[in-house]
């Protein structure tokens, strides 16, 4: 089993770095600044997504 490598030349780690950490970070700011109506539309979309994604 090969170790695995944190550093910025392991393309997961790219990703992680480059896509998700902005992305949670104006995920985080628009969750306290947008008001909650939108945030319960937004729970609602994803949670239905999860239930037809276990379905397939």
């Amino acid at each position: 089993m090969k170790e695995f490598e944190l550093s910025f030349n392991n393309k997961y780690v790219k990703a992680f770095i480059i896509w998700l950490v902005p992305l949670l970070l104006l995920s985080a700011v628009l969750i306290i600044l947008l008001p909650t109506t939108i945030q319960v539309g937004s729970n609602a979309f994803f949670w239905s997504w999860v239930m037809f994604d276990r379905r397939k």
